[in-house]
Parts: C-alpha cells; sequence; structure tokens
C-alpha cells in the first residue's frame, strides 16, 4: 500500500477504545528511506489516525534498522503515555492493555531521532 505523505506503508495496527464499538485508532508505519537533505541518514515516517492531529512525523536513525527501533519505541511512547490518557486508559490490542509496542528506555533516547514532519 502507499501513502502519498508516508510513502510504501510497512505496517499497519488496528487499536479499539474499550466500551466504545465504533471509535478506532489505526497506527501506521511508512517504509523507512534516506533522507533528501541528509543523505547519511535514514527516515521513518509514522502515523497514528482517529484521535488527535493525525500528523506524519519522521524519525531518524543512521540506518534504517536504527530508524525502525526509534519508529517503534516512539509510536509506544505517543501511545501509552499521550493516546492512552486521552481515551481514560481504554486503548486496547487483541483485547489487552498491552498494545504490542515497546517503549523507550530513556528519555535522550525517545528524544535523539525525533523530527516534526518536514514535507
Amino acid at each position: 500500500m502507499f501513502n502519498s505523505e508516508l510513502g510504501e506503508v510497512l505496517a499497519t495496527r488496528e487499536l479499539t477504545v474499550e466500551g466504545s464499538s465504533n471509535e478506532r485508532i489505526t497506527v501506521i508505519m511508512g517504509r523507512p528511506r534516506r533522507e533528501s537533505e541528509s543523505p547519511h541518514d535514514f527516515i521513518c515516517p509514522i502515523q497514528i489516525t482517529g484521535i488527535g492531529s493525525e500528523t506524519v512525523k519522521h524519525v531518524r536513525g543512521v540506518d534504517a534498522f536504527q530508524a525502525l527501533k526509534l519508529a517503534m519505541e516512539m509510536l509506544g511512547t505517543q501511545l501509552y503515555v499521550s493516546v492512552n490518557r486521552q481515551v481514560c486508559g481504554r486503548l486496547r490490542w487483541n483485547g489487552g492493555s498491552d498494545l504490542g509496542f515497546p517503549l523507550a528506555t530513556t528519555a535522550a533516547e525517545f528524544g535523539a531521532g525525533y523530527s516534526e514532519n518536514h514535507g
């Protein structure tokens, strides 16, 4: 699947809000690619739809693996800390509260690869 903002979509995950039959939150990750402005870096685009701003964010890494790792951790942090708070702790994946995303181990690691949508 291809998305004009994300590029080639690598993975999606549907989350639900417990107690709401129609509220769906979708997590989307694009395929890591070389950063056009800095050809030594890779970016991995991510997006959460169904709640909030739905802004595409780009996570940077020194290679595709690091960009993927940091993107997974950023998604985990956003989902557990921000999105789940917005729905009063009722965010679910496969019926459980474990959303299946890792968290960054340090605050410095979380901020290391983050940049807002930059075009």
